[in-house]
C-alpha cells in the first residue's frame, strides 16, 4: 500500500467509460518541456523534483503526491498525429503539491516551473493499467473525449495524462488515467 497522498475528488456519476469527477481547488507545479511525449516526461521530473526537494524560494520542502500530470499529445482528439512526436512538440508536466499547501506557495528557484492554483472543477476521468506510450495516451484521451461528449458533456481542456507509478514499477501494473475537463 502506497503512503504517497493522493489528489482528492468525488466521483459525482460513474459513467459505462468513464467516471466524472469534481476536484476541489489544489496547488501544482509544472513545466514545459520540449521533445517528444515519453522523453519529455522523463526530463521535466528533474526540475520538479529540486522544487519539491526544496529548490525554492523559501526552502520549502513538500512531499511527493499522485498522479504525475502531462498534457496529452497535442493530436489526442484529431489533430495531425506527424505534430505529437516531432522534436519541436512541448510538453506540460506537473507535480500537485500535497493539500498542506495552502495559501501562499513559494516561487520556484528555476524560472521555468510554473506554481499554479488550479480551480479544480468537474472531469471525465477514464482509469486504466499498463505501460506508459505516446500512442496509448492518443487513444485514450479520443475515447474520453467521445464517451464524454456523447454522455452530454463539452471538453473545456486539454486531456491530461495522469501516472500514479514510477517507472520501476512493472508496466501490467501501473496506474494510469486519462482526464480531461468538462461542463455540463
Amino acid at each position: 500500500m502506497s503512503m504517497t497522498e493522493k489528489l482528492t475528488y468525488r466521483v459525482v456519476e460513474t459513467c459505462a467509460d468513464f467516471e466524472l469527477r469534481q476536484y476541489d481547488p489544489f496547488y501544482l507545479i509544472e513545466i514545459d518541456q520540449p521533445g517528444d511525449w515519453l522523453r519529455a516526461g522523463n526530463m521535466a521530473f528533474r526540475p520538479l523534483v529540486g522544487y519539491i526537494s526544496g529548490e525554492n524560494v523559501e526552502r520549502q520542502k513538500y512531499a511527493m503526491t499522485a498522479p504525475v500530470l502531462q498534457t496529452a499529445p497535442s493530436d489526442a482528439l484529431g489533430a495531425s498525429s506527424s505534430s505529437s512526436t516531432s522534436a519541436s512538440t512541448t510538453n506540460t508536466v506537473a507535480f500537485v503539491l500535497p493539500a498542506s499547501a495552502r495559501g501562499v506557495v513559494p516561487r520556484a528557484n528555476d524560472p521555468r516551473i510554473r506554481v499554479i492554483e488550479n480551480p479544480g472543477g468537474l472531469y471525465a476521468a477514464a482509469k486504466f493499467r499498463g505501460a506508459w506510450s505516446e500512442r496509448i495516451f492518443q487513444e485514450r484521451a479520443r475515447a474520453l473525449a467521445e464517451a464524454a461528449e456523447s454522455a452530454g458533456l463539452t471538453c473545456i481542456a486539454t486531456p491530461l495524462t495522469a501516472r500514479y507509478d514510477g517507472p520501476w514499477k512493472p508496466g501490467f501494473a501501473k496506474r494510469n488515467e486519462v482526464l480531461v475537463a468538462v461542463k455540463r
